[in-house]
């Protein structure tokens, strides 16, 4: 699929110190030592507000005395989380804080396919039997206006941390945490720094990194302030799950970073979620015992493994319903609905298309939705709310459930209306290059100074820079079946492009490409490489 390059700056600066000038112009830095250097975590727990401006420090207080006063009495406490990274993180931070202070405290992570997302009813009964007598959400609980009610009917308080969007009513819990600056874990870790030591939760920091990746939050304020110092953290491997989680993906710990979070330990973590039992991932990232720690480590490598070849076996059968134009609708029965947001963000990343995917159930179906350039797709889907039980997302993308016998009026319908909102727009991908930049220019010195730039990721990209009509001196296939791409090109820098698939390019030949400096390391030796975002032949 072709994509739209877009220069984001066309001034010519004339060395490395330069290069890194206007690329903080064009991320809007007007503070580069603040960037570079951001304040300490201490630091941003004294100012919450500053960094945090929709952050309520009263009910952040309210909800540590509640827990200290359950600590105090040795009431059963429940940490209620959810089944992805931010989830499974959230969870744990909390969670590990509070039973190394003596806490009489367990986990809950509700079964993706048995209970779904958020508090519920029947799982609130049930640990209300248990004994419990304070339940603490982290990454879910705002918009479960009833779902509280009815624990406090039950006698259960509820402490809410969350950082989605809140619903026309708050819950009427105890306290409420929340803030949408971020993701759940580093809001139940700053929960945990109002019970314990800094000491005790500093080394709950590599979690927050994680999350933060995973979660694809803005890496910029607060988020960079965490990730920054967790990332110092996680490159330790103190942690026996996460190292033994490096260790089965051939990581290692040293220069652990935003894509090893988000492309490789994350999706590891995910796996377990998506087509099992999120519990999985809480006890790797929980254990202390090493072989446990490699136990688990290899089910979720293997669960992953399992999730790649179902999302590819889905997005193959997929493809066969795939119309030569307009909106992708597609749907089955027996599909995984752990995987239908993969296969649908895989159809989008194919064919350039809207994609919505549903596993039809036999008596609900659930569907989720990938959008291109230009379509706010949670808008979009909002018209047909007639049709379905439930919707959320963003603009980008949208899940939603809805029962099976609407199937038949739904899929023409949203195929329709979708088609008609495509009309008119050019849903090419836009890659946003942030300048020109001639390879001769291209060193050593300013792709060390380019490193200073991470943790990269949303508000925060990685730097990319556009090569124009570099000549090809060798070119070859590399990876397990040949979709990557090694070239050299003049004036005799390496290349390497992942996911080129099949091309081919000769010697001589002229290429223009978009492309990000990096320094390899491998066996003890660095090398100087061009990492190719998009090439085009001239």
């Amino acid at each position: 699929m072709s994509k739209r390059w877009r220069i984001l700056n066309e001034q010519t600066p004339q060395d490395p110190q330069g290069v890194v000038a206007e690329l903080l112009k064009n991320r809007g830095i007007s503070d580069p030592d603040d960037f570079f250097s951001p304040p300490a975590p201490p630091e941003f727990l004294a100012d919450l507000k500053a960094y945090l401006p929709d952050f309520k420090e009263g009910e952040l207080k309210k909800s540590a005395a509640r827990i200290k006063k359950a600590l105090k009495q040795k009431e059963k406490i429940v940490v209620w989380g959810d089944y992805d990274v931010d989830g499974v993180a959230s969870t744990a931070i909390l969670w590990r804080v509070l039973f190394d202070l003596g806490a009489n405290v367990v986990p809950y992570i509700p079964d993706r396919f048995k209970e779904g997302y958020g508090l519920n009813i029947e799982g609130l009964k049930r640990l209300k039997e248990e004994g419990a007598s304070l339940v603490v959400t982290v990454d879910s609980g705002i918009t479960a206006v009833e779902q509280v009610a009815y624990a406090n009917s039950l006698g259960l308080e509820v402490v809410i941390t969350d950082h989605h969007v809140k619903g026309r009513k708050v819950p009427p819990a105890y306290a409420v945490v929340h803030s949408t600056l971020t993701c759940g874990a580093p809001l139940s870790w700053i929960l945990a720094a109002q019970l314990a030591d800094f000491s005790q939760v500093e080394k709950e920091l590599d979690l927050v990194a994680l999350a933060v990746i995973a979660d694809l939050q803005p890496v910029v304020g607060a988020n960079r302030i965490l990730l920054k110092a967790g990332f110092k953290v996680l490159n330790r491997l103190n942690r026996p799950g996460l190292a033994a989680l490096a260790e089965s993906a051939g990581l290692q710990g040293g220069f652990l970073g935003s894509y090893a979070a988000g492309w490789v330990l994350g999706p590891r973590l995910n796996a377990a979620g998506r087509l099992k039992d999120g519990m999985e991932a809480l006890r790797l990232v929980c254990t202390k015992n090493l072989s446990q720690a490699k136990e688990l480590a290899d089910s979720l490598g293997a669960a992953n493994a399992e999730r790649k070849k179902i999302t590819e076996e889905i997005a193959g059968e997929a493809r066969l319903q795939v119309g030569e134009e307009g909106p992708i609708v597609v749907h089955s029965e027996g599909w995984h609905e752990g995987v239908i947001g993969l296969v649908a963000g895989q159809l989008v990343r194919e064919y350039g298309r809207p994609a919505v995917v549903i596993s039809a159930g036999e008596e609900f179906s659930k569907g989720s939705a990938r959008s291109v350039n230009g379509l706010n797709i949670i808008e979009a889907l909002q018209d047909y709310r007639p049709h379905l039980i439930d919707l959320g997302g963003h603009a980008a993308a949208a899940g939603f459930t809805l029962e099976t016998a609407n199937l038949a009026k739904f899929l023409p319908a949203v195929r329709e209306g979708l088609g008609s909102l495509l009309r008119g727009l050019d849903t090419r991908p836009v890659l946003k290059a942030d300048l020109r930049l001639p390879l001769n220019a291209v060193s050593f010195e300013l792709a060390q100074l380019l490193s200073d730039f991470e943790p990269i990721g949303l508000g925060n990209p990685a730097p990319l820079f556009l090569a124009e009509g570099a000549e090809v001196i060798s070119s070859r296939s590399m990876g397990k079946d040949g979709k990557h791409l090694s070239l050299q090109v003049s004036p005799g820098l390496d290349v390497v492009w992942f996911g080129a698939g099949a091309q081919e390019l000769l010697r001589g030949e002229r290429v223009s490409f978009l492309f990000t400096p990096e320094i390899r390391r491998y066996l003890g030796k660095e090398r100087l490489s061009l990492r190719v975002a998009d090439l085009k032949k001239v």
